[in-house]
């Protein structure tokens, strides 16, 4: 390596790091606005959340099931959004949010392919839908840029070592 580009790779590392701290904030606030969203839908129109269920299941499981779901969301989101700053202020951070943050990725996709589906195929053209997917597109770039970042920290803090 040679020294120019010896010198570069501290600065490169703080560049990422400050990234991930972005990057983990971002993280945070989208699992919020997604925890906020869903719950102000479920209180301003309670009717939306039992006309997804079918006879076979009650709307109270379905109500719990869907709680679950989203307080477990915001807490992967925390746990991941908190390690990234954690790794952003150069504390030591254990690997795994990268994997939570994959994890969250592909959920993303999969909650992104589905509202694209309601936008093209079921003719829901809302304003709220269009949000929502612009959102949910944006929310994929963070947690792609996230990872990324981690793993750009991770090799160069090696290297630079």
């Amino acid at each position: 390596m040679s020294l120019e580009r010896a010198s570069e790779v501290p600065e490169k590392i703080r560049r990422d790091q400050h990234t991930l701290v972005i990057l983990g904030n971002g993280v945070i606030v989208f699992g919020l606005w997604t925890f906020a969203k869903t719950l102000l839908s479920w209180f301003l129109n309670p009717a939306y959340f039992s006309q997804q269920t079918d006879q076979t299941i009650s709307v109270l499981v379905f109500n719990i099931m869907v709680v679950i779901v989203l307080v477990m969301d915001l807490l992967l989101r925390l746990f991941v959004g908190l390690s990234a700053r954690n790794a952003g202020l150069g504390k030591r951070t254990n690997i795994v949010y990268v994997g939570a943050a994959v994890i969250l990725l592909l959920l993303n996709v999969l909650s992104t392919a589905g509202i694209m589906y309601q936008f093209t195929a079921a003719g829901e053209r809302t304003f709220d839908s269009i949000i929502t997917l612009i959102i949910s597109i944006t929310s994929m770039i963070i947690l792609l840029d996230l990872i990324v970042a981690s793993v750009k920290v991770k090799i160069r803090s090696r290297h630079a070592d």
